[in-house]
């Protein structure tokens, strides 16, 4: 049969605004995981995080993608970046958008 690898257990972590963060590990180790969770992209199969004072669980995707737009950008591995802007550009791309 097949089993289940629980790479990310027991995190307990707060970011205060502002803060800058590097997750690192080796391959396999959860990151992009983690990021595809914090990220709203993915959701945990157990556990919670809060986001603006707002939990961060069940969001259905309108509001997900309001979340996604407000606080959060992101370099992918697999770069769908607009190739006449720098990376910098692209990430905060979303501002722009905010007003």
């Amino acid at each position: 049969g097949s089993s289940q690898l629980h790479v990310l257990k027991g995190i307990n972590f707060n970011i205060a605004e502002g803060e800058l963060v590097a997750i690192m590990g080796a391959s396999g180790s959860g990151k992009s995981t983690l990021l595809n969770i914090l990220g709203i992209l993915d959701e945990a199969d157990s556990g919670s995080y809060i986001l603006d004072k707002t939990p961060i669980k069940n969001l259905n995707e309108t509001i997900a993608s309001k979340y996604r737009n407000k606080f959060l950008g992101f370099v992918f591995q697999s770069f769908n970046l607009i190739n006449y802007k720098t990376a910098l550009d692209n990430v905060a791309m979303p501002l722009y958008y905010q007003g």
